[in-house]
């Protein structure tokens, strides 16, 4: 059962890895770069500010970081434990797969390009709480998420499992930060904000 499992997602990975082209290898390695989505990180970071007072900022802040940290090292630890090859090093693929980005270690199961991604936009969703930005921002992740396949550096489960991985984590953090932030931080009645 588990090889029919594993075999379906080569197929799958071969299916999105399989249709490239420069163009579209350009737009990959941008949506799975870390630099290159500065500015979004800086526009959530001007938006957690702006839409409350500094302290809760300040905890939002370090509810985001502690995402990353958890979905990093988990993930990272998670696959070191399992050991399941990436495309480029999975013998099934027998050499087929297309890895359009260099780097990276063996083994990935699960992506931690997906986990982070994922979690940080299950965290900012809950925080902003605003329709359009949940839509734009789970929208990110999965083209992050789908460029990681589509660059031969993971299989479809990978990413899979790391979404749902980064969405609980997200949550968790989430949830934490509300009750941390409404016991300890006492406001003024609430104007609507956060």
């Amino acid at each position: 059962m588990i090889e029919n499992i594993l075999e379906i997602d080569r197929t799958v990975f071969m299916a999105i890895n399989g249709c490239h082209n420069g163009f579209w290898d350009s737009v990959m390695l941008f949506a799975s770069g870390k630099l290159e989505w500065i500015p979004l990180y800086a526009c959530i970071l001007a938006g957690i500010f702006y839409r409350t007072d500094y302290r809760k900022a300040l905890m939002a802040v370090a509810g985001v970081l502690l995402v990353f940290a958890l979905c990093d090292s988990i993930s990272f630890n998670v696959r070191e434990m399992i050991g399941r090859f990436r495309p480029g090093f999975d013998p099934g693929l027998d050499g087929m797969a297309r890895v359009v980005e260099q780097g990276g270690g063996k083994y990935g199961f699960f992506s931690s390009h997906a986990s982070n991604v994922f979690g940080l936009a299950c965290f900012t969703a809950l925080y902003f709480k605003r329709k359009w930005y949940s839509v734009f921002i789970m929208l990110w992740a999965m083209l992050v998420g789908y460029s990681r396949i589509y660059l031969g550096k993971h299989f479809p489960s990978d990413v899979l499992a790391g979404m749902v991985f980064g969405l609980l984590v997200g949550f968790l953090i989430y949830r934490l930060y509300k009750y941390l932030s409404d016991r300890l931080i006492k406001q003024k009645p609430s104007n609507g904000n956060v």
